[in-house]
């Protein structure tokens, strides 16, 4: 037994509103009756009744086309219509079926029918309803996971961003550095070099003995020959220091404007050429960088999500090497690039392999888990290798992780080649 229902019912014959009125008022439902087609819709959109027992023939507006007009309108088009009338013909059950309908009462009709085809539709209707509000709200709460997910992503790339910048401030220190003090050296002799010109300068017949001697007490003191050499050397200096820097620069520009979201040709060795750039100040002088390049195609990828994957699995290898109990000048990091096959397609592989302590079981099962980590509380969020995995998985490759016997662990990703 369903709770009582707004029922409106419509038919042109008094004696058939009362006999369906009682039935269901008898039952506990709300019953509305009107005795026209134009009545009925006005009533319907004052109220949306639960379900409308609709008479087919009737003057003015038959039943056809109030149902028609029910179920064009989005207040009432959910509205379950039944219609209820001595018509007989399958010709004219199938044109209530075919405007909207979901049932069919024949008069004379049985009390317990109609009640239990009034159950059944209302129950039905209050499914759907339910069905649809909780439709609505997985939908907010998946919204709102996405949100908290891609502010997670973002916070990961943030953290990543500053291992980045931290790096790229150290390489681009040194240069700067030299730089500096070349040019402040050059300073120095140019100064040196000033003071004898403006002596030479001032020279006059009548001055003539007496600038001479300073200019020779000058000289005195300074060792031009070294002096020239000298400089040519700061000068040579300053020109590796600037070149040195225009070509983080250079790699930076790459870096940036690979960040591009569409896809593209993904030249795999100068990316991660410049992905050890950037993680230069991060991996240190403990651990060694092989780099075992093969000769393979381009990708298609999104060159800044790639990169983020390279960036990602280095950083990686670097703190499990740096976890170990006992680290040791041994310590190496080989990135080697080949081609190779995946799910029987050519496709092209990089692997990062660590000399780190390997991991458990337990950890390889969760690895790729959002929020899984094995750093202590504050060093991370556990989202780089689920990241990691995500983006490997957008490029319709797969990235797989292998323990390496005698300790360490080898990060394998397999990307679709270029065509």
């Amino acid at each position: 037994m369903v709770d009582p229902a707004n029922v409106l019912i419509v038919d042109d014959l008094p004696e058939n509103l009362a006999v369906l009125g009682r039935i269901l008022k008898n039952a506990g439902h709300r019953v509305r009756a009107t005795l026209s087609g134009e009545l009925a819709l006005n009533a319907a959109a004052m109220e949306p009744p639960e379900v409308v027992l609709l008479d087919v023939m009737m003057p003015g507006i038959d039943g056809y086309e109030v149902c028609r007009r029910l179920k064009a309108e989005p207040l009432t088009a959910d509205i379950p219509v039944l219609f209820v009338s001595a018509l007989s013909d399958p010709t004219d059950k199938v044109k209530c079926f075919e405007v909207g309908c979901v049932d069919f009462i024949t008069k004379p009709f049985d009390e317990r029918e109609v009640l239990a085809r009034v159950n059944t539709h209302t129950a039905l209707s209050r499914a759907r309803r339910q069905l649809e509000e909780k439709k609505r709200a997985l939908e907010k709460t998946l919204a709102d996971l996405e949100a908290a997910q891609s502010q997670l992503v973002g916070a990961a790339k943030m953290a990543s961003l500053g291992v980045l910048t931290s790096g790229i401030a150290h390489e681009l220190n040194n240069p700067i550095n030299f730089v500096f003090a070349n040019a402040q050296s050059c300073l120095k002799i140019l100064l040196q070099l000033e003071a004898v010109y403006d002596l030479y300068d001032s020279l006059t017949p009548e001055n003539f003995a007496e600038k001479l001697r300073e200019i020779e007490a000058i000289k005195s003191k300074v060792d031009y020959q070294g002096c020239r050499h000298g400089l040519r050397e700061l000068l040579d200096g300053i020109r590796v220091g600037a070149d040195r820097t225009a070509n983080i620069v250079r790699s930076l520009r790459y870096f940036s404007r690979n960040g591009a979201s569409h896809s593209t040709g993904f030249n795999l060795h100068e990316n991660i050429d410049t992905a050890l750039l950037m993680l230069r100040n991060k991996i240190g002088k403990a651990i060694t960088v092989e780099c075992d390049y093969a000769a393979v195609p381009s990708v298609i990828a999104q060159p800044g999500a790639l990169n983020q994957v390279i960036v990602n699995l280095v950083s990686n290898a670097v703190d499990a090497i740096n976890e170990k109990p006992e680290p040791h000048h041994g310590d190496k990091i080989i990135i080697r690039t080949r081609e190779a096959q995946h799910q029987g397609k050519p496709a092209v592989a990089i692997e990062v392999i660590d000399s780190g302590a390997g991991m458990s079981d337990e950890t390889r099962a969760h690895l790729f888990e959002p929020f899984y980590t094995t750093k202590e509380v504050g060093s991370g969020m556990g989202m780089g290798l689920s990241i990691t995995y995500g983006i490997v998985r957008n490029h319709g490759g797969v990235l797989e992780v292998e323990a390496m016997p005698g300790g360490g662990t080898l990060f394998r990703v397999l990307l679709p080649r270029q065509k």
